[in-house]
């Protein structure tokens, strides 16, 4: 393998992000790890991450369709707020999709996606969503969006040192 100058990519130690102590009432467990899925708009997934450049922190937040396994929606943005994360990410979904039947949206318990302005987003949307949470300390339950993740950073994120944000965007987009 050092002769082909090949080696293998390991998985960094997992660590807990996840803020589920907030005030923000909690969705039930609609999901509840049912991941079968027989058409496109039946299932989105969301999942926000970060990386680290040397100008400090950028968070990445996706939606996923279940069913093609398609990044519908994203975000990337240097803080963590509602505004700046999921609700961008949600907007970028919403208009690439036409979406005519009701749907579960399935996340975390982070805060972004239990606070008001994004719940009065979801409730906008002519009652066709169906907010699903997952359940407190249960990775296993959103666990298609965190295995993109784990994807996307053991093949681009983990081999590059970003100097700048601007290039960790770049290298996330393509």
């Amino acid at each position: 393998m050092r002769v082909n100058n090949l080696f293998s990519r390991r998985k960094r130690k997992f660590k807990i992000t996840t803020n589920s102590k907030h005030n923000y009432p909690i969705a039930s467990n609609s999901l509840n790890q049912d991941f079968k899925v027989f058409g496109d708009n039946q299932v989105l997934v969301s999942e926000i991450t970060y990386m680290q450049t040397k100008q400090g922190w950028m968070f990445l937040t996706v939606i996923i369709d279940l069913f093609s396994r398609k990044v519908v929606g994203w975000s990337m943005s240097d803080n963590v707020t509602t505004q700046d994360t999921i609700i961008a990410a949600w907007h970028m979904a919403i208009k690439s999709n036409v979406i005519t039947e009701q749907f579960i949206f399935n996340s975390d318990r982070a805060s972004p996606y239990a606070s008001y302005k994004f719940t009065n987003s979801l409730k906008s949307d002519n009652g066709l969503v169906k907010q699903s949470r997952s359940r407190k300390g249960t990775c296993w339950d959103n666990t298609e969006a965190k295995s993109f993740f784990n994807s996307l950073k053991v093949e681009r994120v983990y081999k590059h040192n970003y100097s700048l944000k601007s290039e960790a965007e770049l290298s996330v987009f393509q």
